[in-house]
């Protein structure tokens, strides 16, 4: 059994406080979030994809590359792609193609980190 969390990256305001984060430091906290749940032992996490406004994962290929730089063992995935924004044949590649780029990604940076703490 894996156990795991999954966000939408809303950027809605807070019903107790009203503040509403800014993109920038939404997208930080999100990064955050995805870093925590790789430390204390999590398996998988995933991110939606919305195109609307109060969505920030309209490109979750993008914030899990940026997810995949701060964490090791964690599984990172896309858990909502829009067919219709996809065009379906060419959705189910880019499922295939997101898989293989972060397993690339991961691996190129493990490799960048080591050469230069040499």
């Amino acid at each position: 059994m894996q156990i795991g969390i999954d966000s939408f990256a809303a950027a809605i305001s807070d019903p107790a406080t009203g503040l509403t984060l800014s993109p920038v430091e939404r997208m930080h906290r999100l990064l955050e979030e995805i870093e925590l749940a790789h430390k204390v032992g999590l398996d998988v996490f995933g991110i939606g994809e919305h195109h609307r406004a109060e969505f920030l994962d309209s490109g979750p290929v993008v914030i899990l590359s940026a997810a995949a730089t701060r964490t090791e063992n964690i599984r990172l995935t896309s858990e909502v792609t829009v067919l219709s924004a996809s065009e379906g044949a060419r959705g189910s590649f880019a499922q295939v193609a997101q898989n293989y780029y972060f397993r690339w990604f991961r691996h190129t940076c493990e490799k960048s980190s080591s050469v230069w703490a040499s």
